[in-house]
């Protein structure tokens, strides 16, 4: 399944999925329901959109699927897309704890996030892994550099720490986005 966030509207479109996980649609709770946020500074000629993995994290019937191979029930997966709010050479992208339109039971949680960037005015299809979501105690660096040149991008943290992992927490992270020929 595949959705897209768009803008200020995405924490507005995750309130039915992130509200039975905070206990109340309040605009105030959903944003604080808000995983993760990325901004800063992005080429005037580029395109860039999050796209978000989300995956089940309870073992049931209802929220898995039976793999007939393993035995074993594998969690669900959703794809989402995540818009940013763009003026001039910043962006914003917030990224919602549970997708949209979720089942809470089954307490959907960001599995991997991507960042995908691209010439404007198409979609960007030139992706990479930012997190993978972790239960060890991790944080993000604040700030880092996404340096995309020859159809690949690789991320250079500021800190020297990797931006792979991330604990199910709000994060902020300044990452500049920089393009070369």
């Amino acid at each position: 399944m595949r959705n897209v966030i768009r803008g200020q509207s995405a924490l507005l479109l995750a309130a039915g999925g992130v509200a039975a996980a905070v206990g109340s649609s309040t605009l105030a709770q959903v944003a604080a329901a808000t995983w993760l946020t990325l901004h800063g500074t992005v080429p005037a000629q580029t395109s860039v959109v999050a796209k978000v993995d989300y995956a089940t994290t309870i073992n049931t019937e209802a929220c898995q699927f039976d793999d007939s191979v393993t035995g074993m029930r594998i969690a669900s997966h959703q794809i989402q897309i995540v818009q940013p709010q763009r003026a001039g050479t910043t962006y914003r992208l917030a990224v919602p704890m549970s997708p949209p339109r979720s089942d809470a039971a089954c307490r959907w949680v960001p599995a991997t996030i991507y960042l995908c960037v691209g010439a404007e005015g198409s979609e960007p299809d030139n992706c990479t892994t930012l997190y993978v979501a972790s239960r060890a105690p991790v944080s993000p660096p604040a700030a880092a550099t996404l340096i995309c040149a020859a159809g690949h991008c690789h991320v250079e943290p500021e800190s020297g720490e990797p931006l792979r992992q991330l604990t199910l927490e709000p994060h902020d992270v300044a990452l500049d986005i920089v393009v070369r020929p």
